[in-house]
C-alpha cells in the first residue's frame, strides 16, 4: 500500500448559498480576490426569495454531502431598515438552528439593499443612497434592462474592494465576515 504524501497541499473550500445567477457571478468572481491562499468557492442559487425556507437543506448538503467546513448565505436584503434585516436574520438562523446548523457552520450575510449596490460603489461615493440599484447599475454600464451575469463576474473581478468597503457599510460587513470565516478555518486573507 501506497503511503500518503504528507506534503500535499489541502485545497481550502468555501460554499455560498445565494438567490440568483448574478449573485453566484459575483461571489464566484469576487471571493477568492479576498484570500491570499488559493481557496475553492462554489456557490449554489436558490432561485429566488420564495426559497428561503429551503436554504436549510441547500446548506445541509453543501456541510454534510459535499463536505464544505463552512456555508456563507448572501442574500439581498430588500430593504434598508436596520431592525427588518435583523428580523429576516433572525428567522434564517432561528429556521437553521430549528434543523441542527449553527452559527460555526453557517454566516448569514445581507447586501443592503440589494448586491447591485456593491458594484455601484465603483462609480458612486453613496451607492445605498440609489432607489433603483439593478437599474442605476445598468445606466452606469451603458445599458437598457437587467446586467447579465457574465458582466456581473467581470465587475467583480475588477472592483476595487477597499473603495466598495468605504462606500458600503453591508459590502464592508460581508468581508468581514469573510474574514472571520477564514479566521475560523486557519486561511490567510488578504490585508
Amino acid at each position: 500500500s501506497k503511503e500518503p504524501d504528507l506534503d500535499m497541499v489541502v485545497e481550502q473550500r468555501l460554499g455560498f448559498v445565494v438567490e440568483g445567477e448574478a449573485d453566484k457571478a459575483f461571489v464566484e468572481a469576487l471571493v477568492p480576490r479576498l484570500f491570499r491562499d488559493p481557496i475553492r468557492v462554489y456557490a449554489v442559487r436558490l432561485g429566488g426569495r420564495i426559497a428561503i425556507p429551503w436554504i436549510y437543506a441547500t446548506a445541509l448538503t453543501l456541510l454534510e454531502e459535499k463536505q464544505y467546513p463552512h456555508v456563507v448565505v448572501l442574500l439581498d436584503s430588500d430593504t434598508v431598515v436596520p431592525s427588518r434585516i435583523e428580523e429576516q436574520r433572525q428567522g434564517i438562523r432561528s429556521m437553521l438552528e430549528q434543523h441542527s446548523i449553527t452559527s460555526a457552520e453557517v454566516t448569514i450575510c445581507f447586501a443592503v439593499p440589494e448586491l447591485e449596490v456593491w458594484l455601484l460603489a465603483e462609480y458612486d461615493e453613496r451607492p445605498e443612497e440609489s432607489k433603483n440599484p439593478r437599474q442605476d447599475l445598468a445606466t452606469r454600464l451603458g445599458r437598457q434592462g437587467r446586467v447579465l451575469p457574465e458582466k456581473i463576474g467581470e465587475l467583480a473581478r475588477a472592483l476595487n474592494i477597499k473603495n466598495a468597503r468605504e462606500r458600503s457599510a453591508s459590502f464592508d460587513g460581508f468581508v468581514r465576515a469573510i474574514n472571520d470565516v477564514a479566521n475560523m478555518l486557519d486561511v490567510a486573507v488578504t490585508p
